[in-house]
Protein backbone atom coordinates (compact mmCIF):
# COMPACT_ATOMS: atom_id res chain seq x y z
CA UNK A 1 0.00 0.00 0.00
CA UNK A 2 2.85 2.44 0.69
CA UNK A 3 4.75 1.80 -2.83
CA UNK A 4 1.03 2.45 -4.33
CA UNK A 5 0.87 5.55 -2.41
CA UNK A 6 3.93 6.69 -3.22
CA UNK A 7 3.68 5.81 -7.14
CA UNK A 8 0.67 7.91 -7.50
CA UNK A 9 2.36 11.18 -5.15
CA UNK A 10 6.22 10.23 -5.65
CA UNK A 11 6.76 14.29 -5.47
CA UNK A 12 5.60 14.92 -2.31
CA UNK A 13 7.43 12.49 -0.51
CA UNK A 14 11.16 12.66 -2.62
CA UNK A 15 12.45 14.67 0.84
CA UNK A 16 11.05 12.72 3.84
CA UNK A 17 9.91 9.31 3.07
CA UNK A 18 12.17 6.73 4.68
CA UNK A 19 12.72 3.65 2.27
CA UNK A 20 14.23 0.84 3.96
CA UNK A 21 16.36 1.75 6.67
CA UNK A 22 17.42 4.87 4.25
CA UNK A 23 15.71 7.87 3.59
CA UNK A 24 15.94 9.82 0.15
CA UNK A 25 16.93 13.42 0.42
CA UNK A 26 18.04 15.69 -2.09
CA UNK A 27 21.71 16.67 -2.58
CA UNK A 28 21.48 20.27 -0.72
CA UNK A 29 20.64 18.43 2.77
CA UNK A 30 23.43 15.69 2.14
CA UNK A 31 26.02 15.49 4.19
CA UNK A 32 29.63 15.75 1.86
CA UNK A 33 29.86 12.16 0.63
CA UNK A 34 32.65 10.16 2.20
CA UNK A 35 34.42 6.92 1.75
CA UNK A 36 31.18 3.90 2.14
CA UNK A 37 32.61 1.29 4.72
CA UNK A 38 30.28 -1.96 5.44
CA UNK A 39 27.29 -1.78 6.24
CA UNK A 40 27.05 -0.62 2.39
CA UNK A 41 24.22 0.85 0.87
CA UNK A 42 22.83 0.09 -2.47
CA UNK A 43 19.93 0.03 -4.52
CA UNK A 44 17.86 -1.70 -7.38
CA UNK A 45 17.37 0.76 -9.98
CA UNK A 46 15.65 -2.00 -12.52
CA UNK A 47 14.05 -4.64 -10.24
CA UNK A 48 10.18 -4.17 -9.84
CA UNK A 49 10.04 -6.32 -7.27
CA UNK A 50 12.14 -5.80 -3.95
CA UNK A 51 15.80 -7.62 -4.55
CA UNK A 52 16.20 -10.67 -4.45
CA UNK A 53 19.41 -10.62 -2.82
CA UNK A 54 18.08 -8.45 0.45
CA UNK A 55 18.08 -11.52 3.04
CA UNK A 56 21.54 -12.54 1.62
CA UNK A 57 23.27 -9.06 1.65
CA UNK A 58 21.68 -8.17 5.47
CA UNK A 59 22.76 -11.45 6.60
CA UNK A 60 26.60 -10.22 5.33
CA UNK A 61 26.00 -6.64 6.91
CA UNK A 62 24.76 -4.96 4.02
CA UNK A 63 21.97 -2.91 3.59
CA UNK A 64 19.53 -3.83 0.49
CA UNK A 65 17.36 -1.06 -0.61
CA UNK A 66 14.46 -1.23 -2.98
CA UNK A 67 13.02 1.79 -4.68
CA UNK A 68 9.69 2.29 -5.86
CA UNK A 69 8.98 2.74 -9.85
CA UNK A 70 8.12 6.33 -9.36
CA UNK A 71 11.22 7.20 -7.31
CA UNK A 72 13.59 5.00 -9.55
CA UNK A 73 12.34 6.94 -12.54
CA UNK A 74 13.16 10.46 -11.01
CA UNK A 75 16.45 9.22 -9.25
CA UNK A 76 17.65 8.41 -13.03
CA UNK A 77 17.04 11.40 -14.39
CA UNK A 78 18.33 13.86 -11.58
CA UNK A 79 21.80 14.36 -10.35
CA UNK A 80 19.98 15.69 -6.74
CA UNK A 81 18.46 12.71 -5.06
CA UNK A 82 20.56 10.25 -3.24
CA UNK A 83 20.53 7.85 0.01
CA UNK A 84 21.63 8.53 3.40
CA UNK A 85 21.87 5.63 5.88
CA UNK A 86 20.41 6.19 9.18
CA UNK A 87 22.50 7.93 11.21
CA UNK A 88 23.87 10.40 8.09
CA UNK A 89 27.14 9.71 7.95
CA UNK A 90 26.70 8.19 4.64
CA UNK A 91 25.63 8.81 1.99
CA UNK A 92 25.23 7.23 -2.12
CA UNK A 93 23.74 10.06 -4.71
CA UNK A 94 21.58 8.42 -7.24
CA UNK A 95 21.78 9.72 -11.13
CA UNK A 96 24.82 10.63 -12.81
CA UNK A 97 27.29 12.23 -9.50
CA UNK A 98 30.67 10.17 -10.82
CA UNK A 99 32.40 10.93 -7.37
CA UNK A 100 30.45 9.01 -5.51
CA UNK A 101 31.50 6.03 -3.45
CA UNK A 102 29.00 3.89 -4.85
CA UNK A 103 29.84 4.93 -8.56
CA UNK A 104 33.73 4.00 -7.19
CA UNK A 105 32.55 0.66 -6.01
CA UNK A 106 31.36 -0.17 -9.69
CA UNK A 107 34.97 0.29 -10.79
CA UNK A 108 36.03 -2.86 -10.78
CA UNK A 109 39.51 -4.46 -11.87
CA UNK A 110 38.39 -5.99 -15.14
CA UNK A 111 37.26 -2.41 -16.53
CA UNK A 112 40.31 -0.80 -14.89
CA UNK A 113 42.59 -3.89 -16.99
CA UNK A 114 41.03 -3.92 -19.73
CA UNK A 115 41.11 0.19 -19.93
CA UNK A 116 45.30 -0.23 -19.88
CA UNK A 117 45.64 -2.43 -22.00
CA UNK A 118 43.49 -0.85 -24.58
CA UNK A 119 45.53 2.32 -24.09
CA UNK A 120 48.90 0.83 -24.97
CA UNK A 121 47.30 1.39 -27.94
CA UNK A 122 47.39 5.12 -27.33
CA UNK A 123 50.87 4.34 -25.99
CA UNK A 124 52.10 3.62 -29.66
CA UNK A 125 50.81 5.82 -31.15
CA UNK A 126 52.11 8.77 -29.41
CA UNK A 127 55.80 7.50 -29.13
CA UNK A 128 56.05 6.26 -32.84
CA UNK A 129 54.93 9.68 -33.68
CA UNK A 130 56.56 11.94 -31.53
CA UNK A 131 59.53 9.58 -31.90
CA UNK A 132 60.67 11.19 -34.97
CA UNK A 133 61.05 14.44 -33.70
CA UNK A 134 64.37 13.27 -32.13
CA UNK A 135 65.33 10.87 -34.54
CA UNK A 136 65.23 13.11 -37.38
CA UNK A 137 68.11 15.17 -36.02
CA UNK A 138 69.86 12.07 -36.92
CA UNK A 139 68.69 10.20 -39.76
CA UNK A 140 68.81 13.51 -41.69
CA UNK A 141 72.75 13.20 -41.27
CA UNK A 142 75.37 12.01 -43.80
CA UNK A 143 77.63 11.06 -40.55
CA UNK A 144 74.68 8.71 -38.76
CA UNK A 145 71.77 8.79 -40.71
CA UNK A 146 70.78 8.46 -44.51
CA UNK A 147 72.55 10.83 -45.88
CA UNK A 148 72.20 14.61 -45.71
CA UNK A 149 68.07 14.67 -46.41
CA UNK A 150 66.34 17.70 -48.28
CA UNK A 151 63.56 19.41 -46.06
CA UNK A 152 60.87 17.81 -48.69
CA UNK A 153 62.51 14.61 -47.68
CA UNK A 154 61.67 15.33 -43.87
CA UNK A 155 58.48 16.17 -44.45
CA UNK A 156 57.70 12.52 -46.29
CA UNK A 157 59.41 10.68 -43.51
CA UNK A 158 57.66 12.51 -40.70
CA UNK A 159 54.48 12.62 -43.29
CA UNK A 160 54.03 9.37 -44.42
CA UNK A 161 52.84 7.84 -40.75
CA UNK A 162 49.95 10.16 -40.94
CA UNK A 163 48.91 8.89 -44.47
CA UNK A 164 49.03 5.51 -43.30
CA UNK A 165 46.94 6.81 -40.42
CA UNK A 166 44.36 8.34 -42.70
CA UNK A 167 43.64 4.73 -44.60
CA UNK A 168 43.87 2.38 -41.07
CA UNK A 169 41.35 5.01 -40.01
CA UNK A 170 39.46 4.47 -43.11
CA UNK A 171 40.10 0.90 -43.17
CA UNK A 172 39.04 0.51 -39.65
CA UNK A 173 35.56 2.37 -40.15
CA UNK A 174 34.76 0.17 -42.76
CA UNK A 175 35.33 -2.87 -41.16
CA UNK A 176 33.78 -1.88 -37.70
CA UNK A 177 30.51 -0.40 -40.33
CA UNK A 178 30.07 -4.00 -41.53
CA UNK A 179 30.65 -5.79 -38.61
CA UNK A 180 33.52 -8.15 -40.44
CA UNK A 181 35.83 -8.13 -37.80
CA UNK A 182 35.06 -6.94 -34.16
CA UNK A 183 36.92 -3.99 -31.98
CA UNK A 184 39.18 -6.60 -29.98
CA UNK A 185 40.07 -8.37 -33.24
CA UNK A 186 40.65 -4.84 -34.53
CA UNK A 187 43.24 -3.90 -32.06
CA UNK A 188 45.34 -7.10 -32.22
CA UNK A 189 45.81 -6.57 -36.26
CA UNK A 190 46.71 -3.57 -35.45
CA UNK A 191 49.11 -4.55 -32.70
CA UNK A 192 50.94 -7.10 -35.04
CA UNK A 193 51.02 -4.15 -37.94
CA UNK A 194 52.86 -1.65 -34.95
CA UNK A 195 55.08 -4.41 -34.14
CA UNK A 196 56.08 -4.90 -38.30
CA UNK A 197 56.26 -1.63 -38.67
CA UNK A 198 59.19 -1.07 -36.17
CA UNK A 199 61.28 -3.78 -37.47
CA UNK A 200 61.39 -2.17 -41.12
CA UNK A 201 62.42 0.63 -39.06
CA UNK A 202 64.83 -0.54 -37.33
CA UNK A 203 66.87 -1.97 -40.39
CA UNK A 204 65.76 0.76 -43.25
CA UNK A 205 68.70 1.71 -45.51
CA UNK A 206 67.31 4.92 -47.47
CA UNK A 207 64.67 6.65 -47.77
CA UNK A 208 61.87 4.31 -49.42
CA UNK A 209 62.35 1.85 -46.96
CA UNK A 210 61.96 4.05 -43.79
CA UNK A 211 58.93 5.40 -45.59
CA UNK A 212 57.90 2.16 -46.16
CA UNK A 213 58.08 1.12 -42.43
CA UNK A 214 56.38 4.69 -41.57
CA UNK A 215 53.35 3.67 -43.83
CA UNK A 216 53.10 0.29 -41.92
CA UNK A 217 52.79 1.88 -38.42
CA UNK A 218 50.47 4.73 -39.45
CA UNK A 219 47.91 1.80 -40.91
CA UNK A 220 48.06 0.58 -36.90
CA UNK A 221 47.78 4.09 -35.52
CA UNK A 222 45.02 4.84 -37.68
CA UNK A 223 43.03 1.45 -36.72
CA UNK A 224 44.11 1.87 -32.86
CA UNK A 225 42.94 5.42 -33.15
CA UNK A 226 39.47 4.56 -34.02
CA UNK A 227 38.87 1.46 -32.59
CA UNK A 228 40.51 1.59 -29.10
CA UNK A 229 38.40 4.96 -27.71
CA UNK A 230 34.72 3.37 -29.38
CA UNK A 231 36.29 -0.09 -27.39
CA UNK A 232 36.88 1.78 -23.81
CA UNK A 233 33.54 3.97 -24.34
CA UNK A 234 31.23 0.85 -25.42
CA UNK A 235 32.99 -0.82 -22.50
CA UNK A 236 32.70 1.69 -19.72
CA UNK A 237 29.95 2.64 -17.10
CA UNK A 238 28.11 6.24 -18.81
CA UNK A 239 29.37 8.18 -15.69
CA UNK A 240 33.05 7.50 -16.16
CA UNK A 241 33.31 7.08 -19.97
CA UNK A 242 34.67 10.27 -19.86
CA UNK A 243 37.57 9.33 -17.74
CA UNK A 244 38.38 6.12 -18.84
CA UNK A 245 38.27 7.09 -22.18
CA UNK A 246 40.85 9.93 -21.21
CA UNK A 247 43.65 7.83 -19.88
CA UNK A 248 44.12 6.39 -23.93
CA UNK A 249 44.82 10.17 -24.00
CA UNK A 250 47.11 10.55 -21.75
CA UNK A 251 48.56 7.23 -23.08
CA UNK A 252 48.87 8.76 -26.29
CA UNK A 253 51.16 11.76 -24.41
CA UNK A 254 53.16 9.10 -22.36
CA UNK A 255 54.51 7.57 -25.60
CA UNK A 256 55.60 10.62 -26.95
CA UNK A 257 57.25 12.01 -23.47
CA UNK A 258 58.54 8.19 -23.51
CA UNK A 259 59.80 8.27 -27.06
CA UNK A 260 61.73 11.76 -26.12
CA UNK A 261 63.40 10.54 -22.95
CA UNK A 262 64.33 7.16 -25.19
CA UNK A 263 65.79 9.59 -27.71
CA UNK A 264 67.68 11.84 -25.61
CA UNK A 265 69.48 8.47 -23.44
CA UNK A 266 70.40 7.30 -27.05
CA UNK A 267 71.80 10.60 -27.98
CA UNK A 268 73.49 11.42 -25.10
CA UNK A 269 74.93 8.10 -24.50
CA UNK A 270 75.57 8.49 -28.57
CA UNK A 271 75.18 5.33 -29.52
CA UNK A 272 76.13 4.92 -32.94
CA UNK A 273 73.03 4.78 -35.54
CA UNK A 274 70.82 5.18 -32.15
CA UNK A 275 67.66 6.24 -34.15
CA UNK A 276 67.40 2.56 -35.57
CA UNK A 277 67.35 1.77 -31.61
CA UNK A 278 64.39 4.91 -31.18
CA UNK A 279 62.14 3.49 -34.33
CA UNK A 280 62.46 -0.30 -33.26
CA UNK A 281 61.56 -0.19 -29.65
CA UNK A 282 58.30 0.65 -30.70
CA UNK A 283 57.89 -3.09 -31.27
CA UNK A 284 58.19 -3.73 -27.50
CA UNK A 285 54.82 -2.56 -26.32
CA UNK A 286 53.16 -3.66 -29.70
CA UNK A 287 54.27 -7.42 -28.73
CA UNK A 288 53.01 -6.82 -24.82
CA UNK A 289 49.65 -5.09 -26.19
CA UNK A 290 49.14 -8.03 -28.80
CA UNK A 291 49.80 -10.47 -26.01
CA UNK A 292 47.13 -8.87 -23.44
CA UNK A 293 44.31 -8.86 -26.47
CA UNK A 294 44.73 -12.31 -26.69
CA UNK A 295 42.71 -12.39 -23.02
CA UNK A 296 40.35 -9.48 -23.28
CA UNK A 297 36.70 -9.80 -24.21
CA UNK A 298 34.84 -8.02 -27.26
CA UNK A 299 32.98 -5.26 -26.83
CA UNK A 300 29.32 -6.42 -25.41
CA UNK A 301 27.91 -3.23 -27.80
CA UNK A 302 29.28 -4.84 -30.77
CA UNK A 303 28.23 -8.81 -29.78
CA UNK A 304 24.66 -7.65 -29.84
CA UNK A 305 25.08 -5.64 -33.10
CA UNK A 306 27.02 -8.69 -34.58
CA UNK A 307 24.23 -11.16 -33.34
CA UNK A 308 21.32 -8.51 -33.99
CA UNK A 309 19.86 -8.79 -30.36
CA UNK A 310 19.30 -12.59 -30.50
CA UNK A 311 19.14 -15.01 -27.73
CA UNK A 312 23.25 -15.86 -27.99
CA UNK A 313 24.25 -12.75 -28.58
CA UNK A 314 22.50 -11.12 -25.28
CA UNK A 315 23.25 -14.14 -23.10
CA UNK A 316 27.76 -13.50 -24.15
CA UNK A 317 26.87 -9.33 -24.05
CA UNK A 318 25.68 -10.36 -20.50
CA UNK A 319 28.56 -12.74 -19.49
CA UNK A 320 31.03 -9.54 -20.53
CA UNK A 321 28.97 -7.14 -18.73
CA UNK A 322 28.51 -8.62 -15.68
CA UNK A 323 32.69 -9.38 -15.67
CA UNK A 324 33.34 -5.91 -16.77
CA UNK A 325 30.95 -4.07 -13.41
CA UNK A 326 32.14 -6.43 -10.49
CA UNK A 327 30.08 -7.53 -7.96
CA UNK A 328 28.39 -4.18 -7.39
CA UNK A 329 26.94 -4.73 -11.14
CA UNK A 330 23.98 -6.74 -11.22
CA UNK A 331 21.33 -4.04 -11.87
CA UNK A 332 23.54 -1.97 -14.45
CA UNK A 333 24.12 -4.88 -16.40
CA UNK A 334 20.55 -5.00 -16.09
CA UNK A 335 19.77 -1.21 -17.70
CA UNK A 336 22.65 -1.43 -19.76
CA UNK A 337 21.56 -4.34 -21.90
CA UNK A 338 18.01 -3.07 -21.92
CA UNK A 339 19.10 0.84 -22.97
CA UNK A 340 21.68 -1.15 -25.37
CA UNK A 341 18.74 -3.56 -26.89
CA UNK A 342 16.14 -1.00 -27.32
CA UNK A 343 18.63 1.25 -29.33
CA UNK A 344 19.76 -1.48 -31.61
CA UNK A 345 18.79 -0.64 -35.14
CA UNK A 346 19.60 -2.21 -38.52
CA UNK A 347 23.04 -1.45 -38.44
CA UNK A 348 23.85 -4.51 -40.95
CA UNK A 349 22.05 -3.66 -43.77
CA UNK A 350 22.39 0.27 -43.70
CA UNK A 351 23.79 1.91 -46.60
CA UNK A 352 26.47 4.85 -46.50
CA UNK A 353 24.02 7.49 -47.73
CA UNK A 354 21.15 5.30 -45.25
CA UNK A 355 23.60 5.60 -41.81
CA UNK A 356 23.74 9.64 -42.33
CA UNK A 357 19.87 10.55 -43.55
CA UNK A 358 19.08 11.26 -39.92
CA UNK A 359 19.56 14.82 -38.72
CA UNK A 360 20.74 13.77 -35.47
CA UNK A 361 23.40 12.10 -36.75
CA UNK A 362 24.97 15.08 -39.29
CA UNK A 363 24.76 17.22 -36.82
CA UNK A 364 26.62 15.19 -34.37
CA UNK A 365 29.23 14.26 -37.19
CA UNK A 366 29.89 17.66 -38.40
CA UNK A 367 30.59 18.61 -34.54
CA UNK A 368 32.81 15.42 -34.51
CA UNK A 369 35.15 16.05 -37.71
CA UNK A 370 35.52 19.82 -36.89
CA UNK A 371 36.34 19.04 -33.24
CA UNK A 372 38.95 16.52 -35.42
CA UNK A 373 39.48 19.54 -37.91
CA UNK A 374 40.39 21.87 -34.87
CA UNK A 375 42.77 19.82 -32.96
CA UNK A 376 45.18 19.48 -35.69
CA UNK A 377 44.38 23.38 -37.46
CA UNK A 378 46.09 24.19 -34.10
CA UNK A 379 49.38 23.04 -35.12
CA UNK A 380 49.73 20.78 -32.10
CA UNK A 381 52.07 18.30 -34.08
CA UNK A 382 54.27 20.81 -35.34
CA UNK A 383 55.48 20.99 -32.02
CA UNK A 384 55.20 16.97 -31.49
CA UNK A 385 56.91 15.68 -35.00
CA UNK A 386 59.28 19.12 -35.05
CA UNK A 387 59.83 20.20 -31.48
CA UNK A 388 63.57 19.87 -31.27
CA UNK A 389 64.24 21.25 -34.95
CA UNK A 390 62.17 24.34 -33.34
CA UNK A 391 64.46 24.21 -30.33
CA UNK A 392 67.19 24.73 -32.54
CA UNK A 393 65.33 27.19 -34.35
CA UNK A 394 64.92 29.47 -31.18
CA UNK A 395 68.68 29.37 -31.22
CA UNK A 396 69.27 30.97 -34.86
CA UNK A 397 66.48 33.39 -33.82
CA UNK A 398 69.15 35.21 -31.45
CA UNK A 399 72.35 34.20 -32.42
CA UNK A 400 71.91 34.21 -36.08
CA UNK A 401 71.25 31.51 -39.26
CA UNK A 402 73.51 28.80 -38.83
CA UNK A 403 73.60 28.83 -34.97
CA UNK A 404 71.42 25.87 -34.69
CA UNK A 405 73.47 23.48 -36.81
CA UNK A 406 74.89 21.71 -33.78
CA UNK A 407 74.19 17.73 -32.96
CA UNK A 408 71.04 18.23 -31.14
CA UNK A 409 71.58 16.50 -28.17
CA UNK A 410 70.52 19.53 -25.91
CA UNK A 411 67.39 19.91 -28.44
CA UNK A 412 66.16 16.38 -28.13
CA UNK A 413 66.64 16.33 -24.09
CA UNK A 414 64.52 19.68 -24.21
CA UNK A 415 61.85 18.35 -26.16
CA UNK A 416 60.95 16.08 -23.48
CA UNK A 417 59.95 18.85 -21.53
CA UNK A 418 58.00 20.01 -24.22
CA UNK A 419 55.94 16.61 -24.47
CA UNK A 420 56.01 16.67 -20.61
CA UNK A 421 53.97 19.30 -20.41
CA UNK A 422 51.36 18.17 -22.78
CA UNK A 423 50.90 15.09 -20.01
CA UNK A 424 50.51 17.06 -17.27
CA UNK A 425 47.60 19.30 -18.98
CA UNK A 426 46.19 15.83 -20.09
CA UNK A 427 46.48 14.25 -16.43
CA UNK A 428 44.65 17.80 -15.34
CA UNK A 429 42.36 17.18 -18.03
CA UNK A 430 40.91 13.28 -17.01
CA UNK A 431 40.48 14.68 -13.61
CA UNK A 432 37.99 17.50 -14.78
CA UNK A 433 36.53 16.22 -17.58
CA UNK A 434 33.94 13.99 -16.03
CA UNK A 435 33.11 16.54 -13.19
CA UNK A 436 33.06 20.02 -15.01
CA UNK A 437 31.88 18.34 -18.31
CA UNK A 438 33.02 18.95 -21.88
CA UNK A 439 32.36 22.29 -23.31
CA UNK A 440 34.08 23.94 -20.44
CA UNK A 441 37.40 22.36 -20.82
CA UNK A 442 37.20 22.55 -24.29
CA UNK A 443 36.74 26.56 -24.80
CA UNK A 444 39.09 26.80 -21.70
CA UNK A 445 41.41 24.93 -23.70
CA UNK A 446 40.90 26.89 -26.74
CA UNK A 447 41.56 30.19 -24.91
CA UNK A 448 45.24 29.13 -23.25
CA UNK A 449 45.98 27.43 -26.92
CA UNK A 450 45.30 30.74 -28.93
CA UNK A 451 47.21 32.90 -26.29
CA UNK A 452 50.22 30.53 -26.31
CA UNK A 453 50.24 30.27 -30.08
CA UNK A 454 50.42 34.37 -30.28
CA UNK A 455 53.18 34.52 -28.10
CA UNK A 456 54.96 31.74 -30.25
CA UNK A 457 54.40 33.96 -33.12
CA UNK A 458 56.03 36.70 -30.82
CA UNK A 459 58.87 34.28 -29.70
CA UNK A 460 60.03 33.56 -33.66
CA UNK A 461 59.60 37.25 -34.86
CA UNK A 462 63.03 38.85 -35.74
CA UNK A 463 64.27 40.72 -32.95
CA UNK A 464 62.41 38.91 -30.05
CA UNK A 465 65.87 38.76 -28.65
CA UNK A 466 65.03 35.75 -26.26
CA UNK A 467 65.61 32.38 -26.88
CA UNK A 468 63.87 30.93 -23.77
CA UNK A 469 60.91 32.49 -24.98
CA UNK A 470 59.98 30.08 -27.63
CA UNK A 471 60.43 27.07 -25.29
CA UNK A 472 58.22 28.58 -22.50
CA UNK A 473 55.85 29.62 -25.25
CA UNK A 474 55.94 25.47 -26.33
CA UNK A 475 55.21 24.93 -22.85
CA UNK A 476 52.59 26.75 -22.23
CA UNK A 477 50.41 25.63 -25.09
CA UNK A 478 51.17 22.19 -24.89
CA UNK A 479 49.78 22.41 -20.92
CA UNK A 480 46.45 23.88 -22.24
CA UNK A 481 46.25 21.84 -24.91
CA UNK A 482 46.51 19.47 -23.13
CA UNK A 483 44.00 19.87 -20.66
CA UNK A 484 40.88 19.62 -23.28
CA UNK A 485 41.99 19.68 -26.95
CA UNK A 486 43.69 17.01 -26.65
CA UNK A 487 41.36 14.01 -25.18
CA UNK A 488 37.88 15.64 -25.58
CA UNK A 489 37.89 15.26 -29.64
CA UNK A 490 38.27 11.70 -29.01
CA UNK A 491 36.06 11.61 -26.02
CA UNK A 492 32.87 13.47 -27.54
CA UNK A 493 33.84 11.46 -30.78
CA UNK A 494 33.27 8.30 -29.10
CA UNK A 495 30.09 8.97 -27.49
CA UNK A 496 28.09 11.54 -29.62
CA UNK A 497 27.00 8.91 -32.26
CA UNK A 498 24.21 6.43 -32.02
CA UNK A 499 24.78 2.38 -32.06
CA UNK A 500 23.81 1.93 -35.61
CA UNK A 501 26.34 4.65 -36.97
CA UNK A 502 29.07 4.59 -34.47
CA UNK A 503 31.61 2.95 -36.44
CA UNK A 504 30.95 4.98 -39.67
CA UNK A 505 30.88 8.33 -37.80
CA UNK A 506 33.82 7.49 -35.66
CA UNK A 507 35.88 6.51 -38.62
CA UNK A 508 35.30 9.41 -40.79
CA UNK A 509 35.70 11.68 -37.94
CA UNK A 510 39.13 9.75 -37.32
CA UNK A 511 40.56 10.23 -40.82
CA UNK A 512 39.34 13.50 -40.99
CA UNK A 513 41.64 14.05 -37.81
CA UNK A 514 44.61 11.80 -39.83
CA UNK A 515 43.85 13.99 -42.91
CA UNK A 516 44.36 17.56 -40.82
CA UNK A 517 46.99 15.64 -38.95
CA UNK A 518 48.91 15.08 -43.00
CA UNK A 519 48.64 18.39 -44.21
CA UNK A 520 50.05 20.17 -41.52
CA UNK A 521 53.33 17.55 -40.73
CA UNK A 522 53.73 17.68 -44.86
CA UNK A 523 53.67 21.38 -45.15
CA UNK A 524 54.72 22.78 -41.73
CA UNK A 525 58.63 23.65 -42.98
CA UNK A 526 57.89 25.31 -46.03
CA UNK A 527 54.54 27.05 -44.84
CA UNK A 528 57.26 28.57 -42.17
CA UNK A 529 60.10 29.54 -44.57
CA UNK A 530 56.86 30.86 -46.55
CA UNK A 531 54.75 32.93 -43.78
CA UNK A 532 58.42 33.97 -42.26
CA UNK A 533 58.63 37.81 -41.79
CA UNK A 534 62.26 38.04 -42.12
CA UNK A 535 63.49 37.67 -45.66
CA UNK A 536 67.07 37.47 -44.71
CA UNK A 537 66.60 34.20 -42.78
CA UNK A 538 63.21 32.65 -43.43
CA UNK A 539 63.46 28.96 -41.72
CA UNK A 540 64.53 30.36 -38.63
CA UNK A 541 61.37 32.77 -37.89
CA UNK A 542 57.74 30.58 -38.44
CA UNK A 543 56.27 33.32 -36.34
CA UNK A 544 53.62 34.02 -39.40
CA UNK A 545 52.64 29.92 -39.27
CA UNK A 546 51.91 30.40 -35.49
CA UNK A 547 50.14 33.71 -36.02
CA UNK A 548 48.14 31.51 -38.52
CA UNK A 549 47.22 28.85 -36.05
CA UNK A 550 46.42 31.00 -33.25
CA UNK A 551 43.53 33.09 -35.86
CA UNK A 552 42.43 29.07 -36.40
CA UNK A 553 42.03 28.33 -32.41
CA UNK A 554 40.06 32.12 -32.06
CA UNK A 555 38.05 31.11 -34.47
CA UNK A 556 37.05 27.66 -33.39
CA UNK A 557 36.21 29.02 -30.01
CA UNK A 558 34.07 31.25 -31.83
CA UNK A 559 32.07 28.15 -33.52
CA UNK A 560 32.48 26.05 -30.00
CA UNK A 561 30.64 28.70 -28.34
CA UNK A 562 27.54 28.53 -30.26
CA UNK A 563 27.30 24.61 -31.07
CA UNK A 564 29.08 22.52 -28.42
CA UNK A 565 26.62 20.81 -26.45
CA UNK A 566 27.30 19.46 -22.80
CA UNK A 567 27.33 15.94 -23.04
CA UNK A 568 28.67 14.81 -19.83
CA UNK A 569 27.20 11.87 -17.84
CA UNK A 570 24.18 11.29 -20.69
CA UNK A 571 24.07 7.56 -21.99
CA UNK A 572 24.94 7.17 -25.79
CA UNK A 573 21.68 7.08 -26.49
CA UNK A 574 20.41 10.53 -24.28
CA UNK A 575 23.34 11.87 -26.32
CA UNK A 576 21.63 11.02 -29.80
CA UNK A 577 17.98 12.48 -28.41
CA UNK A 578 20.24 15.76 -27.90
CA UNK A 579 21.78 16.14 -31.10
CA UNK A 580 18.04 15.22 -32.70
CA UNK A 581 16.59 18.25 -31.05
CA UNK A 582 19.96 20.21 -32.11
CA UNK A 583 23.08 21.21 -29.83
CA UNK A 584 22.44 24.70 -28.41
Amino acid sequence: GEEKRLQEEPQQHLQDHDVAKGRLATAASLPLPQRLGKPALRYSELADEPDEKAADDDANGEMAVSLPRAIRSDAKHSDRLGLISPDGSRTVALGHQDDTPFTRARVGRAILVLTLNSAIGGFLFGYDTGVVSGAMLQIKTAQQGLGNLTSLEQEVIVSSTIAGAVFGSLLSGETQKRLWIGRRTCILVGSGLFALGALLMGVAWDVPSITAGRVVVGIAVGMVSHVVPLYISECSPDELRGRLTAVNSIFIVLGQVSASLVCCSLARAKVPHGWRWMLGLGGVPAFAMFAGFLVMPESPRYILLKGRGDDESQRRARVVLTRLRGKMGGDLVKQEMRVALESLGASGSLSFCDTLRPIGVRRALLLGCFLQLLQQLTGVNTLMYYSATLLQMSLETTDGCGAGDSDGVAEICLSSLVAAAQLLGTVVGMCLVDRFGRRPLLLGSLVGVGLSLFLLAWSFHPGAGSASAPLLGMVLYLLAFGVGMAPLPWIVNAEIYPMEAKSTCVGIATATNWAANFLVAATFLDLATALSTDAACPAAHPDGTFFLYGLVATLGFMGLVLKMPETKGLSVEEISRVFERGPS
